[in-house]
């Protein structure tokens, strides 16, 4: 559960995790752990994971340190949060470090797109710093949030029963159109802005939705056995370095249908670094646009 203030009208505030370092969260917990051990990667064992939450309990450098035009704006849910993970380990790591840019991670567990949308709403609103480009990470589609209110807010997140087929359709319908509504806001700003899920988490949005969501293959597992682990946050990172350095570059604005299998073919071919501009001008020489 996280909290919002009414009266300031400032970020989302997660009170469990404000300011503190732990060993251990949500459902990578040490009894679970205990139980389960002998089925834990042994890299976990040798190198554990820890987990250091700013001023308003969010995994991410201080918001305050964030410059203009100097950060990568990401959020999601659990797997971005990175429940289970190192943070080296992480998809939005990885992307900092592989385009040298520090990131903010406005992620919480259990959260779904609506909780994306309206994080994303307080950032611009409250005019904190405007980053270079934004990602986002969608979960299942079958989350709400809801609200319990007096003087704050206590925010939290419930779930849709996935066998009520117009539940589900209805939540996709308003997931796609939340995802539209966070690209104009960004690209109202001058931001780029892209969107992925781990399949099938966010498939339906496409549907729907005018912004193309990638979807990557999940592999291994994290220290908790439930959400994906360190190889499947590594493919995540090269599947979205070719559109990271597309919008960066070229600085455009959203997401479109028409190349993204040729991105993804293309995605498959290079090992980063100086292979990756390589790939991006071959594309760029069959088609004037990675982004429209």
């Amino acid at each position: 559960m996280i909290e919002y203030d009414n009266l300031s009208k400032d970020l989302f505030m997660n009170h469990r995790y404000a300011n503190k370092t732990l060993a251990w969260a949500s459902t990578d917990n040490l009894d679970d752990y205990l139980k389960r051990k002998a089925d834990v990667a042994e890299h976990y064992k040798e190198d554990p994971v820890q987990y250091e939450f700013n001023s308003y309990g969010y995994r991410s450098m201080e918001f305050s340190e964030a410059e203009d035009d100097g950060f990568i704006f990401v959020s999601g849910c659990s797997h971005t949060m990175g429940i289970g993970n190192r943070l080296e380990d992480l998809w939005w790591s990885k992307v900092g470090e592989y385009n040298d840019l520090p990131v903010v991670n406005t992620a919480q567990e259990s959260f779904g797109t609506d909780y994306m949308f309206a994080v994303t709403n307080q950032w611009i609103t409250k005019q904190y710093a405007k980053p270079k480009l934004a990602i986002y990470q969608h979960p299942f589609m079958n989350r709400v949030m809801k609200v319990f209110m007096s003087n704050k807010c206590d925010v939290y997140c419930d779930s849709l029963d996935t066998s009520e087929s117009h539940l589900m359709a209805t939540n996709a319908f308003m997931y796609a159109n939340m995802v539209d509504a966070i690209t104009n806001m960004w690209n109202a700003q001058g931001v780029p802005c892209f969107h992925w899920c781990f399949e099938p988490d966010a498939k339906g949005i496409n549907v729907f939705s005018m912004n193309h969501v990638l979807q990557v293959t999940g592999e291994d597992q994290a220290r908790d056995l439930t959400h994906d682990g360190p190889l499947s946050h590594n493919n995540a990172a090269i599947l979205l370095e070719p559109h990271v350095k597309a919008a960066l570059h070229k600085n455009k604005m959203r997401h479109t249908n028409t190349v993204v299998e040729d991105l993804q073919s293309v995605s498959a071919q290079y090992s980063l670094e100086e292979d990756l501009a390589e790939s991006i001008q071959e594309l760029r020489a069959v088609t004037d646009t990675i982004y429209d």
